[in-house]
This record gives C-alpha cells, structure tokens and sequence, in this order.
C-alpha cells in the first residue's frame, strides 16, 4: 500500500475520531448543565443521548484500532508517531497535529466525566444529609464507629423504636 493511501485511511479515521468525540463532550457539557440546574427531565434525556454517543465513539475507536492493527501500527502513542514519521512531509504534520487534538479531546471528555461523578456524588451526599435532618438524624448519630464498634449514643434506642 502506498504512504498517500496510508496516510488518507489513518487521517479520514482520527478525524471520524474527532468528530463523534467533539460530539460526546457537548452531550456531557449538557448532562453537566441539567446535573446543575437539577433539570430531572432534561437530564434523563441527555444522558440517554450520551449513551448513543458514546457507543458510536466506541464503534469509531475500534474501527481506528482495526486499521491500526490491519497497518502494522503500534497500539502506544510512542509507537505510532514513530510510525508516522515514516510519512514524512506536510503529511506528518497534519497528522500529528490531529492526533494532538483527537488526545486533547480525550483528556476534556475525561476531565468533564470526572466532573460530572463529583457533583453527581456531591449532591447525593448533600441529599442524604438533609434526608437526615428531616428525621431528625444528627451527624453524630450513627450507630457504628469507622471502626465497626458500635456506639453509645444515648439516644438510640427511642430512634431504632421509632
């Protein structure tokens, strides 16, 4: 196979990479806008639509590591830019310059998943202390220490009866 039909195959495969991830980080920036605005509606939906694109991002990386496997490349990024080296030219640039952006896009999706798990997390703490309050639960008021030992509260009894 020649390098200018190489290089077209890898470069048409990043560039589908870019464009179903820049799709993915907009559907988790708007799961991220419902999570805040506490939109239970709007955020089942979006979370639905995040669903489908991230099965067309998987099925967009498989399709990247099959051809990748199919040219002979190295799976490690060190790998393959080594392998791209052996393009040389103004295609080497392009190329690499779009694996750039295909790995940044993939640290921004990470980042704004992990953001999402923290508020997610955060609001499901805040919640079951205000579940608490209203049972009139205090925060000393487990039964168990973090050790397993149970605790003396004074208290207990009439809570575990009622």
């Amino acid at each position: 196979m020649q390098k200018i039909d190489i290089y077209k195959k890898i470069s048409g495969s990043i560039k589908s990479n870019i464009i179903v991830l820049e799709k993915l980080l907009e559907k988790i920036h708007k799961e991220q806008r419902s999570i805040e605005r506490q939109d239970l509606e709007s955020l089942e939906l979006f979370t639905k639509e995040k669903s489908l694109a991230l099965a067309e991002t998987q099925t967009e990386f498989n399709q990247r590591i099959d051809l990748f496997q199919a040219l002979k490349i190295p799976k490690n990024e060190k790998g393959f830019l080594s392998f791209i080296k052996q393009l040389s030219g103004p295609q080497e640039n392009r190329i690499k310059e779009e694996w750039g952006k295909l790995n940044r896009l993939m640290n921004e999706t990470q980042e704004a998943t992990l953001l999402n798990q923290k508020i997610i997390h955060k609001s499901k703490e805040n919640n079951a202390k205000i579940i608490d309050i209203l049972k009139g639960k205090r925060p000393d008021d487990n039964l168990y220490s973090n050790k397993g030992e149970r605790k003396n509260i004074p208290y207990q009894t009439s809570l575990i009866k009622a």
